[in-house]
């Protein structure tokens, strides 16, 4: 049941990792961003930040977002109940070793949804 639950949360990861970084391209965080300062008015700028679908407000960045929020919850989700494991273990090696697997398989989830956000920002950008 666990192995189950870790191979869907990571799954699902695949497809949220892109909100966080999406996000911080929307209010100017990554560097590179060329709509910042002064070209933040050019026309090239204001048709990119209110298109329907890529804008900073679009359909893809707040489904992106969406699932960002979605799987970084249930990753706080696993981390919690993966504490419980261990406390609860009473020093079984089997139990530890599984509440440490995972921990560490949420942890991973996290990092894959912070860069798969990076990739899909950095193609929207590029678009």
């Amino acid at each position: 049941m666990i192995k189950m639950l870790l191979s869907i949360l990571l799954t699902g990861m695949l497809f949220v990792a892109p909100l966080a970084i999406a996000n911080a391209a929307s209010v100017n965080i990554i560097p590179g961003n060329a709509c910042q300062g002064e070209a933040a008015s050019s026309s090239v700028c204001q048709a990119n930040n209110t298109d329907p679908i890529t804008g900073t407000g679009g359909l893809l960045f707040k489904v992106t977002n969406i699932i960002a929020w979605f799987g970084g919850i249930i990753a706080v989700i696993m981390i919690v109940y993966a504490g419980f494991v261990y406390v609860t273990s009473g020093g079984e090696q089997g139990k530890i070793k599984s509440a440490k697997d995972i921990i560490l398989y949420a942890v991973i989830g996290l990092v894959i949804i912070v860069v798969a956000r990076t990739i899909v920002v950095f193609v929207i950008n590029k678009l």
